[in-house]
This record gives structure tokens, C-alpha cells and sequence, in this order.
């Protein structure tokens, strides 16, 4: 059974689709472009830079640390490929961190960006989330992820312990549009993540954490209906009518 927290769910929501508040952002016309296998940080994409990996290119990043003192400039992002799943992503890493010898006992942050299939011959046809949690003591490690627009449930991983005893914990989650939505993909996604890390007040014992995590997109061909065929037929027929139709 998933336990989503809320609160933080809703605040990362309306700090990254509302923009409430100061916001660090890559909007504006781009600084410095990356590639496959190149590891950037974070302030640099909201500076203006992006990532294009294959054919998806990443822009837009924005980030809002609510609580904690994980800056942006503390967190690498790689544009990767996933033999697995046969895609493209990002893989984020940094102390991603509450509790131990000297974190915050909690870290509140919104992250997001804008994914774009550049192949007009493909739609983004599913998502992949997965990440490497570790709680120890009392403490809850956790990354609920929405897409703008999209009518599909959360992705979320998490680790949740009380007393070192597992609670409940999940390291990946997926979705596939066309079993959740009856649509092929989509051309473009907003995707937005609230990660949300706290631990007990145990100090130094109690400590939570997500060390990396790493988002990947499966693709599709587009493929014309048939009913678009036959029409596109129809009307190359009638052209070719009109053309050679003798004059009177």
C-alpha cells in the first residue's frame, strides 16, 4: 500500500505549475546545450541550458527548495540511455538528504522540466521513474511525480522505516499512456516532481535519504489511421482527376 503524503504533494504542485513565489527557472533563450553521457548541474539547465539525449531534448528546469539546504548547484544531472527499456532520460544525483550528523531533519523541494520528442515520427508513449532510497532509524524518503495536463495517477518511490522496521517501500513505477489513457503517447510532457525527505529526531542515528534517481521515456511510431489513409488516397485520386479532365 503506497503512503503519499498530501501536503507536500500539494505545495511542490503549486510552486512548479503556478510558479507561486521566487522561482529558479530556464524559461529564457538557453546558455549551453548538452549531450548523452555529458553531467551538468542543475544551476546550469536553470541558467538556460539543456539536455538532448536521442531524440528528447530536456528544457525548462525549474526548482524550488521549500525546506533544507540542498542548493542547485549541489545536484548533477546526466542525460542517459536505458538498454532495458530501450529510452532516453535523465539520471539526477546529490545529497538528497535529512537527518545524520549535520542535514536539516527535513527537505521539501519541487523539481521540474519539460521533455520533447524532436522525431515527428514518435510520441512519448511511457514514463519510468526509479530511484535508490536508504532510511535509517525513524524516517520517510519519498518523490511523487505528476505530468501537466495529464490525467494519469502519480509515480511515486519511496522508503518509509519506524523503529529500523520497513513500513512500506517501492523503488520504481511506471506508466504506459496507452493502457492508462487509450492514447499513443504524447509529442510533449511537463513533468513535475515533489521529492519529500524527513527523518526522526533521533540525531545522528536517524537519517533518510535518495542518493540518484533517474526518470526514462519509451517512444512509439506514429502510425496514420487507416481512415486518414483512405481519405489522403481519395484526394490524391481526385487531383489527379481534376488534372487530366479534358477541356470543353
Amino acid at each position: 500500500m503506497r503512503k503519499k503524503k498530501i501536503l507536500p504533494i500539494c505545495l511542490g504542485l503549486l510552486l512548479l505549475a503556478g510558479f507561486a513565489g521566487p522561482l529558479s527557472s530556464s524559461a529564457d533563450a538557453g546558455s549551453g546545450s548538452y549531450g548523452l553521457g555529458e553531467t551538468v548541474m542543475l544551476s546550469d539547465l536553470l541558467a538556460g541550458g539543456y539536455i538532448t539525449a536521442g531524440d528528447k531534448q530536456f528544457t525548462d528546469f525549474a526548482y524550488n527548495l521549500a525546506l533544507g539546504d540542498l542548493q542547485a548547484d549541489e545536484i548533477a544531472v546526466t542525460g542517459i540511455f536505458d538498454n532495458v527499456l530501450n529510452g532516453y532520460g535523465l539520471l539526477f544525483s546529490g545529497d538528497f538528504q535529512a537527518g545524520g550528523l549535520s542535514s536539516p531533519l527535513k527537505l521539501e523541494a519541487g523539481l521540474a522540466f519539460t521533455v520533447t520528442a524532436l522525431d515527428l515520427d514518435y510520441v512519448i508513449s511511457g514514463v519510468s521513474l526509479d530511484g535508490t532510497t536508504n532510511v535509517r532509524g525513524t524516517g520517510d524518503a519519498q518523490i511523487v511525480e505528476n505530468f501537466a495536463g495529464v490525467n494519469v495517477p502519480s509515480l511515486s518511490i519511496y522508503e518509509l522505516r519506524v523503529n529500523d522496521a520497513l513500513i512500506a517501500s517501492q523503488s520504481s513505477d511506471d506508466v504506459q499512456f496507452q493502457a492508462a489513457l487509450g492514447v499513443d503517447g504524447f509529442r510533449s510532457l511537463r513533468v513535475m516532481k515533489d521529492i519529500s525527505i524527513e527523518s526522526g529526531d533521533n540525531t545522528p542515528f536517524d537519517k533518510a535519504e535518495i542518493t540518484t534517481f533517474q526518470q526514462v521515456f519509451t517512444q512509439m511510431r506514429v502510425v496514420p489511421e487507416p481512415t486518414s489513409c483512405v481519405l489522403i488516397l481519395g484526394l490524391g485520386i481526385s487531383l489527379v482527376g481534376v488534372r487530366r479532365r479534358p477541356r470543353c
